[in-house]
């Protein structure tokens, strides 16, 4: 069976989609963020963590998804690239780098040819336009320029990474975007 990740920036559309994927797929759905209980818990119930938490529910999302996969299809609401690209907009070198690290080793173990990478692509305008965030110091994701890095970021991943990639033009409707995304997942599942 197969594991699809969606990618993109804030209000491309990945948790709304991965839910009506799922559903109308028959796919287990594994959300952005779980517990230690497997259970999905919404960022806006998480307030000031450290990165680390971050790196542990990267753990318990690929290790569910992992499982869940050997009975089914399962899509997932983002993945370590997002977490990798959040931490490319750190300011301090020394955890950038530690936290880097430590997330590339999870990459190599989890790198599989069964795990598709599904990225959205939208603006960093159409980003801030879509998710009107609370612009805080702790929020990287609110701000345009960490938007820019985040946008370069993935390109520069993907590009790079021996990864299975559907890029997906994220700024036209979201029907269109929508059918173009269970297209793909169809026509790898058969």
């Amino acid at each position: 069976m197969k594991i699809f990740i969606l990618e993109g920036l804030p209000g491309s559309g990945k948790t709304t989609m991965s839910i009506k994927l799922s559903k109308e797929l028959n796919f287990k759905r594994i959300g952005e963020i779980i517990d230690e209980n497997y259970d999905e818990i919404y960022s806006s119930k998480i307030l000031d963590v450290k990165q680390s938490f971050y790196f542990k529910n990267d753990k318990r999302k690929y290790r569910l998804a992992k499982e869940y996969s050997r009975i089914t299809n399962v899509l997932v609401d983002r993945g370590f690239l997002s977490t990798l690209a959040y931490n490319s907009c750190l300011e301090k070198k020394s955890d950038k780098s530690r936290e880097l690290t430590i997330e590339y080793n999870l990459f190599k173990k989890l790198i599989n040819r069964n795990i598709f990478y599904i990225f959205i692509e939208i603006s960093p305008e159409i980003s801030q336009k879509r998710k009107q965030q609370n612009k805080s110091k702790n929020n990287l994701w609110s701000y345009k320029t960490n938007l820019i890095k985040i946008s370069k970021f993935y390109k520069k991943e993907f590009k790079k990474k021996n990864l299975n990639i559907i890029l997906i033009n994220g700024e036209r409707s979201y029907d269109k975007v929508y059918d173009e995304i269970k297209s793909k997942i169809s026509n790898l599942v058969l």
